[in-house]
């Protein structure tokens, strides 16, 4: 993977979604947008600026050359809450997101 455009903060002038956990980043939110290269493909990849952070809190990035996908992101998101508070089985994935940004002290998500 190549990186043609590093992370920066903009402001969204339409609603995206976040390549980490699938939900919207409303018009108007400030988010990350990168560009990479990955075998020929040019792409963009948004996300929360909590989404970033809670992905780097857990060190999804240690040993992983080709990013963090969105199943990537998803499933330790499910683990690493179900370490912490038990199995949750019935429990969505935004609110495990949440409680994981609240228990990092990051700030949730505002969902529509």
């Amino acid at each position: 993977m190549e990186t043609i455009n590093y992370p920066s903060i903009v402001t969204a002038i339409k609603e995206h979604k976040c390549d980490y956990c699938l939900m919207a980043i409303e018009k108007g939110t400030k988010y990350i947008k990168s560009v990479y290269k990955f075998e020929g493909t040019i792409y963009a990849w948004k996300s929360h600026s909590n989404c970033q952070n809670i992905a780097h809190k857990l060190g999804m990035f240690q040993d992983c050359e080709d990013g963090v996908t969105s199943d990537d992101f998803q499933e330790t998101i499910h683990c690493q809450h179900d370490q912490i508070c038990g199995d949750a089985t019935g429990l969505s994935f935004a609110d495990k997101l949440q409680f994981l940004l609240a228990y990092h002290g990051l700030t949730p998500i505002t969902l529509s």
